[in-house]
């Protein structure tokens, strides 16, 4: 009550008392933050405003009860410069979120196509495991019958070579057409032997190539 004198009397343009000691509160304050900082700060602001005010304007008789920040409004300027900052960052993060995303698909495609072609290596082997097997029980049923190896392998293949010309017959598929008689069977058989020999030929050294006919 002892200030009411001052407060009628004695201050002639209150208000432009208490917004020049906004103005100077924000001027101190606002300069070591960003526009970001400034808009997550606002009730700090709001509280150091309020402290400042009271302490300024009390001996002239006015008690600053509350005060208000209802918005911070920039330039127009900054408000893109903002806007187009924030659009960069959510641009990278995309960019960056698609980058990974395509980064474990195709480490993922890897790791099948690895799989994959595992399993069909352990696949061909196993195959392969059951061919021989069943090759050799079947030379040996035909030696416990009296064959020699020779023959039996010469049995196995004439029911190979009648088994794929019975394949092509009933297939209902494209076919093809290969010379055949009563030696064609003999000329397959010594084919085989040939390359066999050859082989062998290669491993000891030599040049595994036929020796030229005579002339």
């Amino acid at each position: 009550m002892e200030n009411i004198e001052t407060a009628v009397f004695k201050v002639a343009a209150p208000i432009a008392m208490i917004s020049a000691q906004i103005d100077d509160v924000l001027r101190s304050a606002i300069p070591d933050m960003n526009l970001d900082e400034a808009y997550s700060a606002k009730d700090k602001m709001v509280q150091q405003i309020l402290d400042e005010l009271r302490a300024a304007m009390f001996p002239h008789g006015y008690e600053i009860v509350k005060v208000l920040i209802t918005d911070l409004a920039p330039e127009a300027s900054v408000v893109r410069a903002m806007n187009e900052i924030n659009a960069s960052v959510r641009q990278r993060e995309a960019m960056l979120n698609k980058a990974e995303a395509e980064k474990v698909l195709a480490v993922k495609q890897a790791e099948a196509d690895a799989e994959s072609k595992y399993l069909s290596g352990v696949g061909m082997a196993r195959m392969r495991e059951a061919i021989t097997g069943g090759f050799k029980n079947s030379v040996k049923e035909m030696q416990e019958c009296g064959l020699e190896p020779a023959q039996a392998i010469h049995m196995m293949l004439v029911t190979q070579y009648l088994d794929t010309l019975k394949d092509f017959a009933v297939s209902g598929k494209s076919s093809i057409m290969v010379p055949t008689g009563p030696g064609a069977l003999g000329d397959i058989e010594s084919q085989v032997r040939n390359g066999f020999t050859q082989a062998q030929a290669l491993n000891s050294g030599g040049t595994g190539a036929p020796p030229p006919p005579p002339r």
